[in-house]
This record gives structure tokens, C-alpha cells and sequence, in this order.
């Protein structure tokens, strides 16, 4: 066994350990928290309902709850900005080698990418770099400002449950 793997068996926290591992550990008790979450789903389930009511059984699982709650929520923020983001670049082509048409687009790609030098022509001129001072016309990047709280963005994701209609 590597020196790396102990340090990460003995000193790193069990439950982050499968991430950092290379070959994924099966144990017993993975086995039996898995038969558990099977056997107590419905129970799981009733206590999360009952705490995002605002109704705490114990204020460990209160704290717990919170911290659960608040990493999905940095998550599902991080995945709507991204996807806000990204709706700006929906219509650009991607730089495939696919998409490009000829070898000749390839090869203006690759001059306007490559800096060519010359090694004939090497005198002390060449090194010294010359600084013209003008005023261009600089465009600056503005910040997106992204609104996280629009309604749309309430219910995304989650599929439609078509509601029975139930007579009394």
C-alpha cells in the first residue's frame, strides 16, 4: 500500500475518502447504510418534510438540515448562473474541427494563433520593444448582473406530477 493511501485510510474523513481514493471502497458498512436508506426512506422522507415546515425534532438535525440546505442551495444558484450564462452563448459555433470548413480556415486559425518568428534577421532592433502611445478605444467587459430569485427559476428541474382528481 502507497504511503498516500494510509495517510488518506487513517487521516482523512471517511465519508470524503472515496473522493480522493483511486480504487473505490466497499465495506460492510457501505453495504448496510445503503440497506438502511432503503429500509428508512419513507421515514427520511416524512422528517424532511416536516423540518423544511420549520418543525425540528432535535436540534442536531436542525443543524444538520441547515447545512444540507445550504449546499444545495450554493449548488442549485451555481448551476442557474451558469445556465443564465450560457444562454449568451447559445448561437456561437463551437471551434471543432468539424465546424471548420477547410484546411485552408485551419491554417488561417493557426497563423492567427502562432506567433511566427524569423531567426534570419536577429539584430538588436528586433528585441527592443517599442511602446506608441495612443488613445484607443478600449472595450471594457461590463458584469452581468444575474437575478437568481426570478420565478422561473423556482420550479426548474423538477418534473410535473399530474394531479389526480379525487371525488368526494
Amino acid at each position: 500500500m502507497n504511503i498516500d493511501n494510509i495517510t488518506l485510510e487513517y487521516l482523512i474523513n471517511p465519508i470524503h475518502y472515496g473522493q480522493y481514493a483511486k480504487t473505490p471502497v466497499v465495506t460492510a458498512n457501505n453495504k448496510e447504510q445503503e440497506e438502511n436508506l432503503i429500509f428508512y426512506r419513507k421515514r427520511i422522507l416524512n422528517i424532511t418534510k416536516q423540518m423544511l415546515k420549520g418543525e425540528f425534532i432535535d436540534n442536531s438535525l436542525h443543524e444538520c438540515f441547515t447545512a444540507y440546505a445550504n449546499t444545495i442551495i450554493t449548488y442549485l444558484q451555481f448551476i442557474d448562473k451558469s445556465d443564465i450564462i450560457q444562454e449568451d452563448y447559445q448561437n456561437i459555433e463551437s471551434a471543432n474541427p468539424q465546424n471548420i470548413k477547410s484546411v485552408d480556415d485551419m491554417s488561417f486559425a493557426d497563423n492567427m494563433l502562432i506567433k511566427k518568428t524569423t531567426a534570419n534577421n536577429r539584430t538588436l532592433d528586433n528585441f527592443v520593444n517599442v511602446v506608441a502611445t495612443t488613445t484607443e478605444s478600449r472595450i471594457i467587459p461590463i458584469k452581468k448582473t444575474i437575478n437568481i430569485k426570478e420565478p422561473y427559476l423556482r420550479n426548474k428541474g423538477i418534473p410535473c406530477k399530474k394531479k389526480k382528481n379525487v371525488i368526494l
